[in-house]
This record gives structure tokens, sequence and C-alpha cells, in this order.
């Protein structure tokens, strides 16, 4: 899974938030999970087509 992963270091935490997914994970310096949570992009599937270039024999 892509992705980051921060610490904070006032609050003693990690956060490792998804890259392609509107989801993050917060655990604690013992990497004990604290919570889950969502951000704020409303897209849950990615939304892509693929199309077929007959020609080249491909799909993209």
């Amino acid at each position: 899974m892509d992705g980051t992963l921060q610490y904070n270091q006032q609050r003693q935490e990690l956060v490792y938030t998804y890259r392609y997914r509107n989801q993050y994970i917060v655990a604690n310096d013992s990497l004990q999970l604290q919570r889950l949570g969502k951000t704020i992009d409303t897209i849950s599937q990615a939304q892509i087509q693929v199309g077929t270039i007959a020609s080249k024999n491909q799909q993209k």
C-alpha cells in the first residue's frame, strides 16, 4: 500500500495516510492502533475506464 508515514512528536503519535484510499491510521509510539479515520476525499473507489487501441492490440 502506498502512503505516507508521519510522526507527531508533540502528541507522540504515528499517522499513516493511504495514498489511494480516503483513509488514515493513527498509532501511539508503541505502535498500538489508536483510531482509523477518513480523509476529506469523497471518492471511495478509483474512477477509471479501460479503453482498447485495436490497431496496437493494447488496453489502456
